[in-house]
Formats: C-alpha cells, sequence, structure tokens
C-alpha cells in the first residue's frame, strides 16, 4: 500500500513532539531548563525521522536501533550526565514517547480520521495538533489550580488595621502558619510587617526616620529587638514594637488581638499584595 509523506509535516510533527516530550520530562525531573539543548535534541530526532525510512531493519535490531536513538537524543538533551539521573530521564522519555504514541492514535479516532496499521490521511501536522491540545491543558490546569488555591487561601487571608501613632493603617495580611515568633519580653505574638507598607502614612520627619531606620528616635512602645533563627539556621535580629492596637477582619468576624510588631523589609509575595504576615496564635 502506498502513501504520500509531506517532509514538512514529518519535521514538524518530530519537532513538536520530541520537544514537549523532553520538556515534560525536565518539568517532571525538576531540571533547570535547557532550551536550547532541547531543541537540539528534538532536531536530531527529526533528522533521524526522515532518514529511518530508508533503513530496512526488523525484529530486534529495529527495537535496539529505536532504544539507541532515544538514548542519544537523551545524552543530547540532559545537561548532566550521571549514570542515575540519566537512567531516569531515559526511561520517562521512553515511557512518554509511548504514551505519545496513544495519544496521536487517540486523536486521530477522536477526529474520525481513518486509520489502520499502514496509514492515515491528515491534511494538518499532527504535532500542531498536539501542541494546541497541550497548551489547551496547560491553561486549564492553571484556571484549576488558581480557582483551588483561591478558595483554599480564603481563610488565611484577612484585613488588618494597625493603629500606631494615631494614625489607623490598614493593610492586607496572611496567615503564616511557618511563623512561630514570640517576644521574650511580653511573651505576646510577633505579626511581621513589610515596613515600607507603613511609611507612606507618616509625615515628612518620621518618614526620614523610618526610612534610614532610627526607630529609636520615634518614641515607639516598648521598641526593642528580638533575636530569631532564619530558615538557613543564620541568627537575626528583627525590631518589634507594641502598637497601640491591632484588629483582624475576616468576612463578619472582627476582633482585637493583642501582639508585637515586628519589621521587615522583605516583599511576602511576588505580587505586593500582603503586608502582615499573621502569627497562627491570633486566629
Amino acid at each position: 500500500m502506498c502513501m504520500e509523506i509531506y517532509i514538512e509535516y514529518v519535521i514538524i510533527d518530530n519537532l513538536i513532539i520530541t520537544f514537549l516530550i523532553l520538556f515534560m520530562c525536565y518539568k517532571i525531573m525538576k531540571i533547570p531548563l535547557h532550551k536550547w539543548k532541547i531543541f537540539g535534541a528534538s532536531c536530531i530526532a527529526t533528522l533521524f525521522s526522515i532518514i529511518t525510512p530508508y533503513i530496512v531493519l526488523s525484529g530486534i535490531l529495529a527495537l535496539l536501533y529505536k532504544l539507541v536513538l532515544g538514548l542519544l537524543i537523551c545524552l543530547v538533551a540532559i545537561p548532566k550526565r550521571e549514570f542515575k539521573r540519566l537512567f531516569l530521564f531515559y526511561s520517562m522519555f521512553m515511557i512518554f514517547t509511548l504514551i505519545c504514541g496513544g495519544v496521536c492514535f487517540g486523536t486521530l479516532l477522536a477526529l474520525d480520521i481513518n486509520v489502520n496499521i499502514n496509514s492515515f490521511q491528515l491534511d494538518f501536522p499532527m504535532g500542531v495538533i498536539l501542541l494546541i491540545l497541550y497548551l489547551f491543558a496547560v491553561w486549564l490546569f492553571k484556571i484549576i489550580s488558581k480557582i483551588y488555591n483561591s478558595e483554599k487561601n480564603k481563610n488565611l487571608v484577612c484585613m488588618v488595621t494597625l493603629i500606631f501613632q494615631n494614625k489607623q493603617i490598614k493593610l492586607v495580611g496572611y496567615l503564616d502558619t511557618g511563623n512561630g515568633l514570640y517576644d521574650d519580653q511580653t511573651n505576646l505574638p510577633v505579626i511581621i510587617i513589610n515596613k515600607t507598607k507603613i511609611c507612606k502614612y507618616l509625615d515628612f520627619k518620621q518618614k526620614c526616620y523610618w526610612e534610614l531606620g532610627l526607630f529609636e528616635d520615634m518614641n515607639l512602645k516598648n521598641f526593642h529587638y528580638i533575636g530569631f533563627n532564619t530558615l538557613n539556621g543564620i541568627q537575626s535580629k528583627i525590631p518589634v514594637f507594641m502598637p497601640d492596637g491591632v484588629e483582624i477582619e475576616n468576612g463578619e468576624i472582627k476582633k482585637n488581638i493583642n501582639v508585637m510588631v515586628g519589621l521587615t523589609n522583605q516583599n511576602f509575595d511576588t505580587n505586593k499584595k500582603y503586608g502582615v504576615l499573621l502569627h497562627p496564635a491570633v486566629v
């Protein structure tokens, strides 16, 4: 049985499909992304897909040829070639290749395209279809994750009103279950505030003191430093003071809390949405 094979379809299909498989292997093994290595390995796979029809092999030799070709692709794609890492990457690549073949076959059937063991008719590169399906799956996964995280974080986010030197400062707080910091003088829990969130509420003189870290000159109530250990085990200190009052609000629940306020320059999230890390004891 004869069939027409468009060389551009072979190139597009193999480039896209191999790239996607290698990309997934990278992500699952949490290897820092090397796009050019993935692209180079995909080009090698594409080159061999063009010349393979002219190589007459059968049985065990055909299987060995494909296994060696897969190993060559992985050797080019992976940045560090330790045996264990290479073995896991190679195994994952071959498994995903088999799965991808099944996905291609299922996609053809879903599109009601006549398929048999020798041929199929499709006037469009299969790789482009798989790329569209992949991008749609990624988009759908991100939407579902965003909805899930939004529901999950709903009870962890509170509005915080800080009463400080006759000012009411409203901030968005996030419950940090890892914040176990207590003030050693008052035994009160410590909430952490990004000090830049407060700076804009101060007058010029106070702002100068605040930005220079001259907190002692601001007559802050019970101002002192407390020590703590970072996640890396490094000892550090943080300035704390007692505010005139703190109120947290979550939905219809409002309550005043007795806490010490710790100050930091650190942003708590990439979007700079949260200004306060709350202590678990206050909720």
